[in-house]
């Protein structure tokens, strides 16, 4: 059975003494913690009718970033759609042949 939410996430940053006194933020919180690890509840999005884009246009603009360093901005809108359905492997034999690389 899987629990609804994990412990508060605002009571690890805080003092034990003010860990009770913490209620405002809590709903926004753990709506934010469940928007960035993509939860899925009983095989839907948190959010219906939406994609997850953490493992596919992330991952391509993340590497971008890393390899391309200062030549990957501005990002390219259509190059990260183009490559986020790839492999791994490909995404970076992509990338690497690009002359943003090599500059």
């Amino acid at each position: 059975v899987e629990i609804d939410s994990p412990p508060r996430r605002d009571s690890f940053a805080a003092p034990i003494s003010l860990v009770d006194r913490f209620q405002a933020g809590i709903v926004a919180v753990d709506f934010i913690y469940n928007l960035s690890i993509e939860r899925r509840i009983s095989g839907l999005p948190y959010i219906i009718y939406t994609e997850d884009i953490r493992n596919s246009y992330f991952r391509v603009g993340a590497l971008m970033a890393i390899l391309w360093k200062s030549t990957a901005f501005p990002m390219d809108k259509n190059l990260i759609k183009s490559l986020s359905k790839q492999s791994f492997n490909n995404i970076v034999k992509a990338l690497l042949s690009d002359a943003r690389y090599t500059e």
